[in-house]
């Protein structure tokens, strides 16, 4: 893994890119800072390094930062880089990018982790759902089609858990 493992997101008007090593980052089109989010650098599993890429909506970018000390999920505003909201994690280091999915009349930010998949409420972090049966080293992205959310997880030294689950719109607890 690289310093360099996320891949930046943009909304068109601005790109996003998170290395833990700067932080969060908000670049206009022609490459110039707006604003700069430190984020912490912590330690991860053997030392492999982070790969979870940030995503926005437009008007908040969403990081996903799973590691040995202190993970967390957050939202920060797409213009100014402030806090929306930041919600700890029990999980420890994997490099799943989190994935917005509107279905059912709502939109959710579902993360994949080491022993859990969540669900939260993008607007203000509240957790929506979660569920067991992950794998120890979880890097896919969950996506979606228009009846199932798909979370899938898997190691190769996990020979008995290499689950892919498929969520229906609505689900809760």
């Amino acid at each position: 893994n690289t310093y360099a493992s996320e891949t930046p997101a943009t909304d068109g008007r601005r790109v996003y890119a998170f290395f833990p090593t700067v932080g969060l980052v908000a670049l206009d089109m022609d490459g110039n800072i707006l604003w700069k989010k430190e984020l912490g650098e912590f330690h991860t599993k053997a030392e492999w390094g982070t790969g979870s890429s940030p995503i926005t909506d437009g008007s908040q970018v969403y990081v996903q930062y799973d590691n040995d000390e202190k993970s967390f999920v957050a939202a920060y505003d797409a213009e100014s880089g402030t806090e929306h909201w930041k919600v700890d994690r029990q999980e420890k280091t994997n490099w799943s990018t989190p994935f917005l999915w509107s279905a059912g009349g709502r939109t959710e930010l579902v993360t994949a982790g080491k022993n859990r998949a969540r669900s939260y409420d993008p607007a203000t972090g509240k957790l929506i759902w979660e569920m067991g049966g992950m794998s120890s080293i979880v890097v896919t992205t969950p996506v979606a089609n228009a009846d199932f959310c798909f979370v899938s997880s898997g190691y190769v030294m996990d020979q008995q858990n290499r689950p892919i689950f498929a969520i229906r719109p609505g689900a809760t607890g």
